[in-house]
């Protein structure tokens, strides 16, 4: 006697990032194995119209919203540890906690400074600090939320806490499981942009010191970063405190790394602060405008449709639901291109900013600050992430996390290849 299973099964997508699914298995059994191909293909229609006939009804659909924990105040839904601080007494004096050290350049520009601070105690002193106090600390991960007083609960800087690494192990190196625990748009980014790049940079750990042109972003990103959260507490920041923070942000960066600048470093030192001075003054960012978060740590349950953690860490928002990234590029980008491009880290900010806030963005902003002969300032506007990047970003993650659990870290030869910091690995790579 021979016997003969076979299962169907199909998933359907519905309103409100929600799904359902349906299966129909069965056995029978045969006399011959003539009979197999027969019997095969009539199970497989019978199955078929079976869960097709059952999956049309759809049951419960949750609205949109439903299952959104919304705070007391009524926005920005926060972690349970941020949310406790939130209720700590006002009139308790917390401890001061230590900074961290920066072990990197991209960790000192996301550290916190103080909810309130006396005009003359401005906010790169307790982002920077001073060169010997950094040489002292030690490296740790912490979140930390701030509002000043009378404010509109809109978000101050947070330090992210998901990428923290273990200290028995090379900084910036993950196991598998970490790597799948959470997701990010960067880690995202890389992934389908090389896979092997991955594999040196998030498995590996491999160190490189940064590029003349990643030193200049991160430099960027800071300077705008002290200039937005100065305007979240309510004050401005002169231009002579701004090229303070800029050159120290310029020193900081360079700690411990070997950047080769062709002996060119001071002109391009006194290009990047022209190009800084340059977005100040264009800027459609009017000075009175208070932002409603500055590089602030978020993150979206996807469990919902199978995913893991997505987190991530938006440069600015600006009054009304507006996302903003700053980004530095030495040409000017085409439009639809750009689109493109930063669709899986747009599509990222967007749902991070309907997790926290409960609410949709009104649109997204990258600031492009070129660093030509004749440096430019431009801005392209995208509007709402829309259902179909959100489908294509799961997507996506779908296919990460299973190229990931299977060690899928295959190079992608290409033009980009030329300004990859592990080319040399590459080149020995079995």
């Amino acid at each position: 006697m021979i016997r003969l299973s076979a299962a169907y099964s199909k998933k359907v997508g519905l309103p409100g990032y929600s799904s359902h699914s349906f299966s129909v298995s069965i056995e029978t059994e045969l006399q011959n194995l003539d009979s197999v191909r027969e019997e095969s293909a009539c199970l497989y229609d019978s199955l078929q119209q079976a869960v097709d006939q059952q999956i049309q009804k759809t049951g419960f659909v949750p609205p949109d919203g439903y299952g959104m924990e919304v705070d007391k105040n009524g926005v920005w839904n926060c972690s349970q540890k941020q949310r406790g601080a939130d209720r700590k007494d006002p009139e308790r004096k917390q401890p001061r906690p230590k900074r961290p050290r920066p072990p990197r350049w991209r960790n000192v520009r996301r550290e916190s400074s103080g909810a309130q601070q006396a005009p003359n105690q401005r906010a790169y002193r307790r982002a920077f600090g001073s060169v010997r106090e950094k040489k002292s600390r030690p490296v740790r991960s912490q979140v930390r939320r701030s509002e000043p007083e009378g404010s509109n609960h809109m978000i101050a800087l947070a330090h992210p806490r998901f990428e923290s690494t273990a200290t028995s192990r090379p900084e910036g190196q993950r196991t598998i499981a970490e790597l799948t625990k959470t997701i990010s748009a960067s880690r995202l980014s890389t992934w389908q942009r090389c896979r092997l790049q991955f594999y040196f940079r998030y498995v590996a750990g491999i160190h490189k010191s940064p590029t003349p042109g990643l030193h200049i972003g991160t430099t960027v990103h800071t300077v705008l970063q002290q200039w937005n959260l100065a305007r979240w507490h309510g004050h401005e920041l002169e231009i002579q405190e701004l090229r303070e923070i800029f050159s120290r942000a310029w020193i900081i960066g360079q700690e411990g790394e070997q950047i080769d600048w062709e002996g060119n470093e001071e002109t391009v030192k006194s290009a990047t602060w022209d190009l800084i001075q340059l977005y100040l003054h264009e800027t459609p960012i009017t000075p009175d405008e208070k932002p409603e978060a500055v590089e602030v740590g978020v993150e979206a349950d996807l469990s919902g449709h199978g995913l893991p953690l997505l987190v991530g860490v938006i440069d600015l928002v600006r009054t009304g639901g507006r996302i903003v990234d700053f980004k530095t590029s030495a040409r000017r980008p085409d439009p639809e291109l750009l689109a493109h491009t930063a669709e899986t880290q747009t599509t990222s900010y967007g749902l991070l900013y309907r997790e926290a806030t409960g609410a949709k963005e009104n649109g997204i902003e990258i600031h492009h600050l070129i660093k030509t002969k004749q440096p430019k300032i431009v801005v392209n506007e995208l509007g709402p992430v829309t259902e179909a990047q959100i489908a294509r970003l799961f997507r996506v993650i779908e296919a990460y996390l299973k190229g990931v659990a299977r060690e899928d870290f295959v190079p992608s030869p290409g033009i980009q290849c030329a300004a990859c910091e592990f080319f040399n690995e590459c080149r020995t790579w079995r």
